[in-house]
C-alpha cells in the first residue's frame, strides 16, 4: 500500500489500450456463450431422443431374436433344441 509520500504508478497509454482490448475480447466471447449453450442443449436433446429410440427398438426386437427367451417372457415354455 503506498504511503502519503509515494504516488501510485500511472498507467501508460499502451496499458490502457491493452485493458480496453482485453475487455472487448471478453465481452465478445461472453456474447457468444448463450447461443453456443443453446446449440449444445439442442444437440443433447437430439442425442437423448436417439438413445430412447434405440433402446425402444432394441427392447422390441430382443424377444423375437431368441425364441427360448420370447416363450419364457410370456409365461410359456421355452422352445428350441435345448428345451426339456
Amino acid at each position: 500500500m503506498p504511503t502519503a509520500s509515494e504516488r501510485p504508478r500511472q498507467m501508460t497509454t499502451t496499458e490502457i489500450l491493452a485493458v480496453i482490448g482485453g475487455i472487448t475480447v471478453i465481452l465478445t466471447a461472453a456474447a457468444r456463450i448463450p447461443a453456443a449453450l443453446a446449440e449444445f442443449l439442442r444437440a443433447c436433446i437430439l442425442v437423448a431422443a436417439a438413445a430412447r429410440e434405440l433402446r425402444a427398438a432394441l427392447t422390441r426386437r430382443a424377444p423375437h431374436d431368441n425364441p427360448a427367451i420370447a416363450g419364457d417372457q410370456h409365461g410359456q415354455q421355452p422352445v428350441g433344441p435345448h428345451s426339456t
